[in-house]
């Protein structure tokens, strides 16, 4: 796990182990690039990654597992204000096939106090046994803001169909929370969450599924001396075809 990083101003230029965070898992031997401007607000990032961390392994690189990604972000400092657009190219040989993905992601901030971030990546994959190329996609929305100065709300939700190759695949899901000052030193919280994954391959069958939920209220309690007194309950349902 180890890696050598060059930088001229605000550019980097690394090589070694390489990890990156995108809808597939980028990480192992490699080499990647990334352009910035001064106050580090435009980003172009590009790299190769043989996705095995032996870098003195005998296996020749890129030849086996292996991934080429493209990233391009504009207010990368800004949480006001962003978006960013990427794409990668992965060879995959445990599912015998070539993935193709694009994805963009935009966030504003809209009235004084709400914010969205909105992403919506899709997936071209070919598949080598039949030499079908299949579409698959996903999307995502995250959420926060005020209805009131003492009334908060946060939410997300995701979905990707059961093919997409991401790293949530056949993923449906939802979160709530909720959040009010009823007075001084009062606080009053509570949170939903559901979550179902099922998951399908091209090159075996998977029959894994679970499903869950979470739910929790709680109070919070004007202090005690040293004391801070709070109530709360909590609620959880799972199930799974593997317990």
């Amino acid at each position: 796990n180890t890696s050598l990083m060059y930088k001229l101003y605000e550019n980097e230029f690394t090589i070694g182990n390489i990890s990156e965070s995108t809808e597939l898992s980028l990480y192992g031997r490699g080499a990647k690039v990334m352009f910035a401007d001064e106050k580090k607000q435009k980003k172009l990032t590009f790299g190769a990654i043989d996705q095995n961390f032996n870098l003195i392994g005998p296996e020749p690189w890129f030849s086996n597992y292996y991934s080429f990604y493209l990233q391009g972000e504009l207010g990368a400092n800004n949480y006001k204000k962003g978006i960013k657009g990427s794409y990668i190219y992965q060879r995959n040989p445990y599912e015998k096939a070539d993935y193709h993905i694009g994805s963009l992601q935009w966030r504003t901030y809209f009235g004084k106090d709400w914010s969205i971030d909105i992403k919506t990546p899709g997936a071209l994959t070919h598949i080598e046994s039949t030499q079908e190329e299949k579409p698959t996609g996903a999307s995502e929305l995250n959420y926060r803001g005020q209805l009131s100065r003492s009334l908060n709300l946060n939410g997300s939700a995701y979905y990707s169909s059961t093919y997409f190759p991401g790293n949530r695949r056949g993923t449906l899901s939802f979160s709530q929370g909720i959040g009010k000052k009823l007075g001084k030193g009062i606080y009053a919280s509570g949170s939903f969450s559901y979550n179902k994954i099922k998951p399908k391959y091209y090159t075996y069958s998977s029959q894994y599924q679970s499903e869950n939920r979470y739910g929790n209220a709680g109070l919070s309690l004007p202090d005690i001396g040293r004391l801070s007194p709070s109530l709360s309950y909590g609620y959880q349902s799972e199930s799974s075809n593997s317990y």
